[in-house]
């Protein structure tokens, strides 16, 4: 997924830094919880999480301490790490034209309280947009496509 080489031809132009940093430094894009704390939101490529977790879930399937439901494990897992960061996600998954989710992940979304939506297509198309118009303040995963589609921040997995 993403363009061959493509983070290596952008980093002289990148900066390291956690979720937390970059939420701190006060970008657009904010929504007030129930106790009025503001909080960046950021855009989820939900489809690309879960391409990686299935793909992190094949890599470790003979391990030992793999244990069962790998792939719910390590959703919950970063999902309660980015509960944990001063953001507010907003998933977004791949539209009709791709391979469908089960339901039960976006529900999953909902307990942690983050919100999605569905794409007409491609997710990174829509998350770059939202960036564009200034409704979520970062793109969050791992290639580098919504770059080519004019995502004003992206933040690599």
């Amino acid at each position: 997924m993403g363009i061959t080489e493509l983070w290596k031809l952008v980093s002289p132009s990148t900066e390291g830094q956690t979720l937390t940093e970059f939420a701190l430094e006060g970008l657009k894009g904010h929504v007030q919880d129930e106790s009025s704390l503001s909080m960046m939101t950021v855009g989820v490529d939900a489809s690309a999480w879960l391409y990686a977790i299935c793909k992190l879930q094949a890599f470790q399937l003979g391990h030992a301490q793999s244990g069962k439901n790998l792939e719910l494990q390590t959703l919950i897992y970063k999902l309660i790490t980015l509960a944990n960061a001063p953001v507010h996600a907003h998933f977004i998954f791949d539209g009709e034209d791709r391979p469908t989710i089960k339901r039960s992940k976006q529900e999953l979304l909902q307990i942690f309280g983050f919100t999605w939506a569905m794409a007409k297509g491609e997710a990174k198309a829509d998350l770059a947009f939202l960036s564009k118009a200034g409704k979520i303040g970062a793109v969050l995963m791992e290639d580098s496509d919504a770059l080519l589609f004019g995502a004003e921040n992206v933040l690599r997995l």
